[in-house]
């Protein structure tokens, strides 16, 4: 805890809370800092992040591509030729 920060009742501390910072909810978050209202949302880029579902579907394409490339030409149908 740092000089002066303030925890509201029954909030859960998970980390540390800086000085001349209020704390509140469950897990407690830092929504004042001397005196002036943290919005965190308005400070990070919302809209250009990655898409978790989208990279996991890449990585399997690219998985399925480099095992086609691996199969023989003629589709495995060698041994079948007696």
């Amino acid at each position: 805890m740092g000089d002066n920060a303030r925890i509201a009742a029954n909030a859960v501390v998970l980390d540390e809370v800086p000085a001349n910072a209020t704390a509140v909810g469950v897990p407690a978050r830092v929504v004042r800092i001397s005196g002036e209202r943290v919005d965190y949302a308005s400070q990070v880029d919302q809209i250009h992040i990655p898409d978790p579902v989208m990279k996991e579907l890449q990585a399997l394409q690219d998985r399925v591509e480099e095992l086609e490339r691996r199969l023989p030409e003629d589709g495995g149908k060698e041994s079948d030729r007696s």
